[in-house]
């Protein structure tokens, strides 16, 4: 069975983050641009699946990319301003490809514009292309290791600047990290792969960093830090910066986590031109991140409850139980809110005394800092009135989207 199997057999917490983020993005996305663009808005998902997970432990099915996409496009038809959203969906799989057609077909029958292709993303993102034409497209592209050409990036969808082209890159960090881990220095210090292992991998990392860069700097940098998952970290880094550089973009990164505690298996990864989308998408993530904790303490529980038979327990017993659950998860968040406006004050703060002035939808990276992921818009906001009522700064407009505005110091 291939690792991607295994992956669509279950929905662990870890992608209920990464369709919560992409949801939450993706209504946004629409909102923002189809108010100032006519016509239809397109989301291309360069590695679908079948659109769905198996059942869960409820005995229902449990929504893919596709769906969670096409659900929003029925939504959003229905919306006060009505938006006029469209999907391509690839997958490369034969079996993938007919569970696909078939979970998307039902959404066709009632309407939506979705088209499905059946190939390698490379050869078929092309065709989607012409499909998109002249619209504003969010691509997500969340491949199962690193397998897709940079050029692919930085040429065909990060192109244009106008109307906007967004792509939400799903790079697989412990892919990275696995492929390091093939390296080693040859005669004079120049990476090689270790003897007896195959140069596979290593390659199609190569394809996309766009060239054999990656390797000296994963090596360098597990030499400084002794992780290969903060050299791996390091290298996706320098191609976030390398893409910008290229391309005129930015970037903003997401952490997905199987545990809370754990060093990232992905990093979600927005490429933008306009502040607002850097920003919304700071603070959709955090609203996601808030369902993944939910989910991932769910799955603790339903694990204890699985571990101690809760048919040898009174049923006053789980109740109790799940309620002081409950209890504890709202605790939880109230002091995970209490540090994440402590963090971003000190964070605003150390940005004022040293530029005066600070655009908020410009500097939402170094704004959130630590907190990404975990805090979002109402974080900036009370950390702003915060300073503003210690005399720090000047108070926020509050008839104004915070994003617009700019964090003066007194």
């Amino acid at each position: 069975m291939a690792a991607n199997d295994s992956f669509f057999q279950k929905k662990k917490p870890a992608a209920v983050l990464k369709h919560a983020v992409l949801a939450e993005y993706l209504n946004v996305f629409c909102a923002m641009v189809g108010g100032s663009f006519s016509g239809p808005v397109w989301l291309v998902d360069g590695y679908a699946g079948p659109g769905t997970y198996d059942a869960d432990d409820d005995g229902e099915p449990v929504t893919g990319s596709p769906i969670v996409a096409l659900e929003i496009a029925e939504k959003a038809a229905q919306w006060k301003s009505p938006r006029n959203i469209r999907c391509a969906f690839i997958e490369q799989k034969p079996n993938y490809l007919k569970q696909l057609r078939s979970n998307v077909k039902p959404f066709q029958d009632r309407g939506c514009h979705a088209l499905v292709l059946g190939g390698e993303v490379q050869e078929q993102l092309p065709k989607a292309w012409e499909e998109v034409g002249t619209s504003p497209v969010l691509t997500l592209l969340d491949p199962f290791g690193v397998s897709m050409a940079r050029g692919m990036m930085t040429g065909t969808l990060l192109g244009r600047s106008k109307p906007p082209s967004e792509v939400l890159l799903n790079i697989n960090v412990e892919a990275v990290s696995r492929h390091g881990g093939y390296l080693q220095r040859g005669a004079g210090g120049t990476p090689e792969i270790k003897p007896g292992l195959s140069s596979q991998g290593v390659e199609k990392a190569d394809l996309f960093f766009g060239g054999e860069w990656w390797r000296a700097r994963f090596l360098d940098a597990r030499d400084e830090t002794s992780s290969a998952a903060l050299a791996a970290a390091a290298v996706v880094d320098d191609y976030r910066a390398a893409i910008a550089k290229e391309t005129g973009t930015l970037s903003i990164s997401v952490p997905i986590r199987r545990r809370a505690n754990r060093a990232p298996l992905f990093l979600l990864t927005l490429f933008y031109r306009h502040d607002a989308a850097g920003y919304k998408f700071a603070d959709a993530a955090a609203r996601a991140s808030r369902k993944w904790r939910d989910a991932y303490r769910r799955q603790d529980l339903d694990d204890f409850f699985e571990k101690d038979d809760e048919q040898e327990m009174l049923p006053i017993m789980g109740d109790v139980i799940r309620d002081d659950s409950a209890s504890r998860s709202a605790d939880a968040e109230r002091q995970l809110e209490r540090a994440s406006i402590s963090a971003v004050a000190t964070n605003i703060q150390a940005l004022v005394d040293q530029l005066t002035q600070v655009a908020v939808g410009r500097n939402v990276v170094p704004i959130l800092g630590n907190t990404l992921s975990l805090a979002g818009e109402s974080t900036i906001r009370k950390a702003w009135d915060q300073l503003a009522d210690a005399g720090s700064v000047h108070p926020r407009d509050k008839k104004k989207d915070l994003w617009k505005q700019v964090i003066v110091t007194r």
